[in-house]
């Protein structure tokens, strides 16, 4: 049975959050075509429930600045390769493509159901993108956080999901198919489920920090000027 739990953690936001711990995504399929040879199989597109949009020319985006949801930030991130014990920077587009109310049978069957009483889920549909790609030996792409912002700018709270461990999102807790990530074009969607008892959730946050339920450490560029998505 999955459990999740509230945590404060209002160290980030200056605000009760929760973590969103579970990662999805969805795998292409393909109709064999009732016994016809591997070189007669058509594969279908998969059909998403939000796609993945270009980002554009990758740039560097101010610290402090705001966007319209589905414009994309350009940030310089690191990742360590499973061979190393040096981190390199990535350069990372990210963006908040969508936030849609969700049902309360999110958490249906949940052994801390109770501990949700009140609140309302939103679900974020959240890309990132890797125009230089990956660099060799690292095979999960970075994913920090984009907190949810309730209408007046103050954070909301989101997901813990103990049993999937400390994801980027919440894919198959949101319910959606999405791409998660393609490595052929070294773009990820994946879902978080952000949570409201005081109004819906509007916006999204950057601040350089990771989904968590303990703070990671003050992002010196974004920590005090961190980009919202509006």
């Amino acid at each position: 049975m999955r459990t999740a739990r509230p945590l404060a953690l209002a160290a980030v936001l200056g605000a009760s959050l929760v973590l969103a711990g579970c990662s999805g995504g969805s795998e292409n399929t393909s109709d064999g075509g009732g016994g016809t040879s591997p070189e007669e199989t058509t594969q279908e597109a998969p059909e998403f429930d939000v796609e993945a949009i270009d980002l554009g020319e990758p740039g560097e985006t101010e610290p402090g600045t705001t966007l319209a949801l589905g414009e994309p930030a350009w940030v310089t991130t690191q990742v360590t390769p499973s061979d190393s014990d040096t981190a390199e920077d990535v350069q990372m587009g990210l963006t908040l493509l969508d936030i849609t109310e969700g049902s309360t049978d999110i958490w249906a069957g949940w052994e801390t159901e109770d501990e949700f009483e009140g609140y309302t889920p939103y679900l974020m549909v959240l890309q990132y993108s890797y125009p230089d790609g990956l660099p060799e030996g690292v095979e999960s792409p970075p994913a920090p956080a984009i907190f949810p912002l309730l209408e007046d700018g103050s954070g909301a709270s989101f997901i813990e999901a103990q049993n999937f461990g400390m994801g980027a999102g919440a894919s198959d807790v949101c319910g959606y198919t999405l791409q998660g990530w393609d490595p052929e074009t070294n773009t990820n969607v994946v879902c978080a489920v952000g949570l409201s008892d005081a109004g819906p959730i509007t916006g999204g946050l950057f601040n350089g920090d990771n989904w968590s339920g303990i703070l990671q450490g003050w992002d010196e560029t974004y920590g005090n000027s961190p980009i919202i998505w509006e």
